[in-house]
């Protein structure tokens, strides 16, 4: 056998015989244990499911109502969000409609002369 082996091996062995002692010391301990409550009670609340699941009429209404004031909100935020190309469309509107038709009466003008 090699050294090392070897000390690893009493190691071992004199790990194993303190354990032993610490054993037998402990056969002559006494442990004391102290339970105690604390003075409340537990509450358990127990759902009635058939009474969760009804659908009543307000709650319902008040969903919708939601909903629709949710999706109302959406379009609005839209409309915020491209306000840039709504004015570029109502300028471009405006422009059409006062300025073509003077040049489409002065190309008419022009092609008659």
């Amino acid at each position: 056998m090699c050294g090392n082996e070897e000390d690893a091996q009493r190691g071992a062995v004199g790990r194993t015989i303190e354990n032993l002692g610490i054993d037998q010391l402990s056969n002559f301990s006494t442990l004391t244990v102290s339970l105690s409550q604390p003075n409340m009670a537990v509450v358990t609340i127990i759902p009635d499911p058939e009474r969760l699941s009804k659908s009543y009429f307000s709650t319902d209404a008040g969903i919708a109502l939601r909903s629709g004031l949710d999706g109302f909100l959406t379009v609005f935020v839209f409309f915020l969000n491209i306000w840039p190309l709504l004015l570029v469309i109502a300028f471009t509107c405006f422009a059409y409609r006062k300025w073509y038709p003077k040049l489409k009466a002065s190309l008419q003008e022009k092609s008659k002369a």
